[in-house]
């Protein structure tokens, strides 16, 4: 999947899960949201998302943001739905 196809599947405030490769090659699954503004710190990142093909989230279970690569993504579960 490509980071603007995952972005168009997944809903701003609405969570949903994602089941992607990490980098040292192990499977990871996240209960996530995007738009979550709790914990913001009003210091930004110091590089975009898109130039290095990530996606950031709030993952539930770690109660804090995180990052995946898109191209790493294997599934996701949105909207009652299954994107692989």
């Amino acid at each position: 999947m490509t980071r603007e196809e995952i972005l168009n599947i997944v809903d701003n405030k609405h969570i949903f899960s994602v089941r992607f490769l990490k980098k040292d090659g192990t499977e990871r699954t996240m209960n996530c949201m995007f738009g979550v503004q709790k914990y913001v710190t009003g210091k930004g990142k110091k590089f975009d998302d898109a130039d290095h093909n990530l996606i950031t989230v709030y993952e539930f279970k770690s109660k804090g943001y995180r990052s995946f690569k898109a191209d790493s993504v294997i599934e996701i579960k949105a909207n009652g739905k299954i994107y692989e």
